[in-house]
């Protein structure tokens, strides 16, 4: 379902930056897009940050957590005459600025100079330029098989010690069938399979 748990698998409406701040996406009076960074323990608000977009064919569809000491990860869509896609990228807390980071995928982990994030059922792996804010490469595969529904992107963890946390069983829900029952009991016709 669009905007649904299987089309943004780590959609959040809130999220830990760290041990004294969340980050709240929401739209401020003039129903602008805004992050707002609360104090965790008192619920205060700390700071104010507009969103400014790369390009007006971006929807945010949501939070996902921390990037770097700087960023937060989030969903955007973009809807334009190419089509529709599900990315990923990154909201400076600095600047406001949103930039996507990785087209076409679903959940993502910055591990050093290496971002590893979920296209489909495949975890990839690609080269970070935390200068420059962007990927060297289209990345690779380094993991097939893990469980994704529907098209919606695979979910991982990777913990401080590098163990690789994830669900197998590849993209399920991709044998569907459409069929049409005429009323006369089990005399359903097969359309597609």
């Amino acid at each position: 379902f669009a905007g649904g748990f299987w089309l943004f698998p780590a959609k959040r409406g809130i999220v830990w930056f760290d041990e004294e701040t969340l980050v709240v996406e929401t739209l401020n009076d003039q129903a602008q897009p805004e992050l707002v960074l609360l104090n965790a323990k008192t619920g205060d608000i700390k700071k104010h940050v507009p969103l400014i977009l790369e390009s007006n064919d971006l929807r945010r569809d949501g939070l996902i957590g921390k990037f770097d000491d700087d960023h937060v990860l989030m969903y955007v869509s973009v809807y334009n005459d190419e089509g529709f896609s599900i990315n990923l990228a990154t909201a400076s807390l600095k600047t406001g600025e949103l930039k996507v980071l990785v087209e076409r995928a679903g959940d993502a982990q910055l591990i050093g100079d290496q971002v590893f994030f979920t296209r489909n059922d495949a975890l990839h792996v690609a080269s970070y330029d935390p200068k420059e804010h962007k990927l060297l490469d289209a990345g690779q595969p380094v993991m097939q098989g893990l469980f994704s529904k529907y098209a919606a992107h695979a979910l991982f963890d990777i913990s401080d010690n590098g163990t690789l946390v994830y669900l197998p069983g590849g993209v399920q829900g991709a044998d569907r069938r459409i069929m049409i029952n005429t009323g006369e009991g089990a005399q359903a016709t097969e359309l597609v399979n």
